[in-house]
């Protein structure tokens, strides 16, 4: 998937993915729409407005791969944005252009989820790259949220969760 299409593959029904690539696709590289899952084994993407995206409860499943980023305007290289799991192992990010890009996630009304990130290797240049988790407020669906901290490095002098500075 390559040259500024709109979108790379927009899921609509649970699937699983083997060793896919994208390059410079505008919107999203994968979009995950409705109460869907997704598995990803080895996904390798750069130059990406988004990596992956995730509109009302999709869930993805990613295990292995590279994804380098390069552009001078902050986005979300990872956002969900209504619920759903998102678990990331054995991943490298590289974000080579430096800005304070975010990994959103925000809970939706009535799917909880997990966030599992393992074995990672999240690295920036010169500024500071942000989570921006929400989890819901009390009786929402639960979200649980594992990181290991022995083997995911975020690699950047100031690591923080600000919300202050995700990009609208």
């Amino acid at each position: 998937m390559v040259n500024d299409s709109e979108v790379g593959v927009r899921v609509g029904c649970n699937l699983s993915l083997n060793n896919i690539n994208a390059n410079r696709i505008r919107t999203a590289d994968i979009l995950g729409v409705r109460d869907t899952e997704t598995w990803i084994n080895a996904f390798n993407a750069e130059n990406s407005t988004v990596f992956i995206r995730s509109q009302s409860g999709a869930s993805f499943y990613v295990r292995g791969g590279e994804l380098q980023r390069n552009s001078a305007t902050p986005s979300n290289f990872f956002r969900w944005e209504n619920g759903g799991s998102m678990v990331l192992e054995s991943l490298y990010v590289d974000n080579v252009g430096g800005t304070g890009d975010t990994i959103y996630y925000r809970q939706g009304s009535i799917k909880g989820g997990i966030i599992s990130v393992r074995n990672c290797i999240i690295k920036n240049g010169s500024s500071r790259d942000t989570w921006n988790i929400d989890t819901g407020g009390v009786g929402s669906p639960k979200t649980e949220i594992d990181i290991d901290h022995d083997t995911f490095k975020w690699r950047t002098t100031k690591p923080y969760l600000d919300r202050a500075v995700t990009p609208a």
